[in-house]
């Protein structure tokens, strides 16, 4: 190789980093800094006095404390001025920053009210919310008709709130703001839109093995692990209770510590959990009846334990026993204290990305002639953004461990049965068919629905089980034990356990879950099948045009029965749209291959509809169930896809179609953090980033 060739790319790539990075430096200065130029030809009119409303009770020179929220607000005395800009220089004495998550404040929410000239009485306008340490926030430009009036700034606080007012000024002068963070984030994506772009070298790159293919796949794994960590440190251990003392609200009890319980039993020998159990509760003719139990332990002053299963008058945990067995005891041996449940969740978040990016190498690898490095980053994007991943790192709680854990074995079992052909020849490595049986068996301790992936085996193994006779056969006896032989020593085990705890070996014990319904009685009703696959798939999320966009879902449905659901921000393919060429699969179907791709895509959808039909009927319409089913989907595309690389490889319009939907995803997945009404809103568990990222928008 000449050194001019090697020169070339080094000086393509400082060529379009330097554009890159001096876009996003104008974006920043003259994009996101537009209210800095329009104000600078502002009349200001600096400390304007004011008077204080009956709500507002003043304490000290410029301190005051809310009285009366309906009445908190200040008027200011000043009559007919342009109002273009208020500038707003408050304080709350009393706040106290507790970590990161809230350090820029104090968060003093407000709107304000004027008279302009097309109307004669005060328009009341959107609430505003005033950040100490986010200086954006302390300027809102306002849209008025002609010269304004009776101009009133109202604290939209409680009771007891102190406000301390140091200033208001008219038409102050914005500063420049340059945000470092706004300017990284734009680089960030415009470099993402670059490497995936439909002309980019990556979709002709071939993955082999070599020093460039290894560069790629750790960055890309190494970035997606830093990603996913940061995602779930956001919300901290809010609303996790990583405590041995339960939050008692009214009859229940939350307490999501239960793996570190379910730790101390088993290293006690105990299959039940050592906790409290309430006399009333104990008394109770059906104490999964939610109504009834809420109504008679209230009554009596006492509390149940909130998702935790209760079956002849104990406590269990009925989440899978696998990771309490690998993480929670060995951790409670080696240090004598619990392991936080968040810390737990981030360490599982990371291995699934791992575990992801393996399996998307093996698909490549299995299913595609061209095996280019652009399909298996976007492969690999599209399974860290859509599989439910975000959404159960983004919640550190109990209920993420069980489903990461049996993803992780699920991705792991299925990489090795799609590497187990190994050598010229193409022999079944038998050290691979046991890797990935106990993998998949193990997830069965876990959260079971994932054992079904070994039905994924029959598709992987066709021509070997039909044509070669490898399977099920006298040559084919190691390779049929190989596989087999594992999920019997995994059964045997988790048989055993589920019978000394619940009397049946089949039983999980998910139906005496202590939750907001009777799961032992909900049965399977077929009129649920439409609504509920509605809103599992299809329902639009609700968006408006007020920050940040998106809000829960309307979950009225026209079941008349009991509808059982929690915070929903809509439908699956709003998060996965690269789902949508699943419709390409008549496709695949007039291909020929002797690979498997056929069987296994379709396999994979069957798997998919029969967990979100399960999921619905058995448990609730949750986006926490995403996780189910939502990979299989995914897996069942891009098996599609890959089979056709060569073809959309030659064909611009399709690539760029794929690469809209899997960018699409990402986006979508990552701004329903930021949604109003979801489990741990940011705006409550990490304000300082939920203000940070809306001042950039709305300064």
């Amino acid at each position: 190789m000449k050194q001019s060739d090697t020169i070339r790319p080094i000086h393509k790539i400082v060529k379009v980093a330097s554009l890159t990075i001096l876009m996003a430096l104008l974006l920043e200065v003259f994009v996101f800094n537009f209210s800095f130029w329009e104000s600078i030809g502002y009349e200001s009119v600096s400390d304007v006095d004011y008077v204080a409303g009956t709500g507002m009770q003043k304490i000290d020179d410029d301190l005051y404390v809310i009285t009366d929220p309906q009445n908190a607000f200040v008027t200011l005395t000043l009559d007919e001025v342009e109002l273009d800009i208020l500038n707003l220089d408050l304080d709350q004495p009393s706040f106290q920053s507790s970590s990161w998550r809230n350090a820029k404040g104090p968060f003093i929410p407000y709107h304000i009210s004027a008279a302009d000239a097309s109307s004669s009485s005060p328009i009341v306008m959107p609430k505003n919310t005033f950040a100490k340490n986010i200086p954006a926030t302390h300027w809102l430009r306002v849209h008025l008709s002609g010269k304004a009036s009776n101009i009133s700034v109202h604290f939209d606080g409680n009771t007891g709130d102190q406000i301390k007012i140091n200033s208001i000024s008219i038409n102050t002068p914005r500063p420049l703001v340059v945000s470092f963070s706004r300017v990284l984030l734009v680089v960030a994506v415009v470099t993402l839109v670059i490497i995936l772009r439909p002309k980019s070298k990556l979709h002709m790159v071939r993955l082999d093995r070599n020093k460039r293919t290894l560069a790629l796949v750790c960055v890309t794994t190494l970035l997606e692990c830093l990603t996913i960590y940061s995602i779930s440190r956001v919300a901290g251990v809010s609303g996790s209770a990583d405590t041995q003392q339960p939050l008692i609200n009214g009859s229940m009890a939350l307490d999501f510590n239960q793996y570190n319980h379910l730790a101390d039993s088993l290293l006690e020998g105990k299959a039940y959990l050592d906790l409290p159990v309430s006399e009333e509760l104990a008394k109770l003719d059906n104490p999964y009846d939610a109504a009834a139990r809420s109504e008679q332990l209230n009554d009596a002053g006492e509390y149940y334990y909130m998702d935790y299963a209760f079956y002849n008058g104990k406590y269990y945990s009925y989440f899978g026993v696998l990771p309490a067995l690998t993480m929670f005891v060995p951790f409670k041996i080696a240090t004598g204290h619990d392991l936080q449940t968040a810390n737990a969740v981030s360490f599982l978040a990371m291995a699934m990305v791992v575990s992801s990016n393996v399996l998307a190498l093996a698909m490549l690898k299995r299913f595609s002639k061209a095996k280019t490095a652009g399909s298996y980053l976007l492969m690999s994007l599209s399974l860290f953004s859509s599989s439910g991943l975000v959404y159960l790192a983004y919640l550190p709680q109990l209920y993420s461990i069980p489903i990461l854990s049996g993803l992780i074995c699920a991705f792991l079992g299925l990489t090795a049965w799609l590497s187990a052909h190994v050598g010229q020849t193409g022999r079944l490595s038998k050290s691979r068919l046991a890797a990935g049986g106990i993998l998949i068996a193990l997830s069965m301790a876990c959260r079971p629905q994932y054992l079904l992936a070994c039905i994924l085996a029959f598709p992987i193994f066709w021509n070997d089980i039909v044509t070669k006779r490898t399977f099920f056969s006298k040559k084919g006896i190691g390779n049929t034990v190989s596989v087999i032989l594992p999920f019997i020593i995994v059964a045997i085990p988790t048989m055993y356990y589920n019978s000394i705890r619940f009397g049946s070996p089949f039983d999980f014990g998910a139906a005496y879950n202590l939750t907001g319904s009777d799961m032992t009685s909900r049965g399977i009703m077929a009129a649920r099948s439409i609504p509920a696959v509605f809103q599992y798939l299809f329902m639009p999320p609700n968006i408006s045009a007020a920050f940040p966009y998106i809000s829960t879902s309307n979950m009225n449905v026209d079941f008349q029965g009991f509808w059982f659901f929690e915070p929903f921000l809509g439908g699956l393919l709003f998060y996965a749209p690269l789902c949508i060429a699943l419709l390409c699969m008549p496709k695949l179907i007039k291909t020929k291959n002797s690979n498997g791709a056929l069987g296994f895509s379709m396999v994979s959808l069957c798997l998919a509809l029969f967990i979100l039909f399960a999921d619905f009927q058995v448990a609730s319409i949750t986006m926490r169930y995403f996780s189910d089913f939502a990979w299989l989907l995914l897996l069942s595309t891009w098996t599609v896809l890959l089979t056709k690389e060569e073809r959309i490889m030659r064909n611009r319009n399709y690539q760029a179609i794929i690469v809209t939907m899997v960018l699409f995803g990402l986006a979508a997945n990552m701004w329903c953090l930021l949604a109003d009404g979801r489990y741990a809103p940011m705006i409550e568990t990490c304000p300082s980033l939920y203000y940070t990222i809306s001042s950039w928008l709305l300064s």
